[in-house]
């Protein structure tokens, strides 16, 4: 009757070894982590840099909006009602978004802020230069596209715009070496804990083998 209370004993794992050879061998962890924090030193020291150019955006102005397309009526105006502020408020919300389509489509990363209709558009380069040039190069781009796919029929010389860009762009260093320390660390840890427990884990292997 003991018997089955005797092979769920067998079967348990006991704790207390690994713990011990753990705590025997944590020179070697040690050792391992270091080597580990030094790898992650060498791999973020000769890492290309990351650098990041960015700027808020927003809504262009809806004055402006109904100015210029009003302006392009063959209509008199004196025989014809104004269009609604509303249909000029959704022109308005279409040309935006369809500049931040294509600034998403030329790899700038846009990011929502707590303000609304307010956002946040970056670009990242190996350079300070590379990554401003092409930040203010695609932002140019994304406003006369915009503006072209959304109103054809505005004239060559108007002063429209998609988006505005509220103050000027900044550019910051987005390499930053806690990804790496906590990698090596996590590594090293995690190799020195296996070169620790292995012979208690061939053992065990063995031993539930032949049992």
């Amino acid at each position: 009757m003991t018997k089955p209370n005797n092979q769920y004993n067998d079967d348990e794992i006991d704790l207390l070894p690994f713990i011990h050879a753990l705590w025997k061998n944590k020179i070697k962890i040690i050792i391992a982590v270091v080597i580990g924090i030094v790898i992650a030193l060498a791999a973020f020291y000769f890492s290309p840099p990351k650098w990041v150019a960015s700027s808020y955006i927003t809504k262009g102005s809806l004055l402006s909006m109904y100015r210029e397309v009003r302006s392009t009526e063959t209509v008199p105006v004196s025989t014809t009602q104004p269009i609604e502020i509303k249909l000029y408020s959704s022109i308005q919300d279409d040309v935006y978004y369809i500049a931040m389509g294509i600034m998403t489509a030329n790899k700038v990363d846009i990011v929502g802020t707590p303000q609304p209709y307010v956002h946040l558009a970056s670009f990242k380069a190996n350079s300070k230069e590379l990554a401003i040039s092409k930040l203010k190069s695609i932002l140019d781009t994304a406003n006369t596209q915009a503006l072209a796919l959304s109103l054809p029929s505005l004239t060559v010389d108007h002063s429209l715009r998609a988006f505005n860009t509220l103050g000027k762009v900044k550019i910051k260093n987005a390499k930053a070496i806690t990804p790496y320390l906590v990698a090596g660390i996590f590594l090293g840890l995690l190799v020195g804990c296996l070169l620790a427990l292995l012979p208690l884990l061939k053992s065990h292997y063995e031993r539930t083998n032949r049992d």
